[in-house]
């Protein structure tokens, strides 16, 4: 929120620009066997996979996923 404050809406929707015909951002929170668990504003065109790995550290030890509670559209899952 502050960035967008600083930098105004436009800049905010300009973020998409040429990524997806969807703005701004999701917010998600990451719990159980991940690296780096939390609550985090996450840009909406990012995959479940992207956004496992690069924001929540991936999965600690040899855990695997058991599932995903989202509302991400199914474009956003096939990876």
């Amino acid at each position: 929120m502050p960035a967008i404050l600083e930098h105004g809406d436009q800049w905010y929707i300009d973020l998409s620009a040429g990524k997806s015909k969807d703005a701004g951002t999701k917010l998600m929170g990451f719990s159980g066997r991940v690296k780096n668990p939390g609550f985090m504003g996450i840009a909406i065109w990012y995959t479940a996979r992207e956004v496992l790995e690069d924001y929540a550290g991936g999965m600690r030890g040899w855990a695997e996923i058991k599932s995903i509670g989202s509302q991400w559209s199914r474009d956003r899952l096939p990876d």
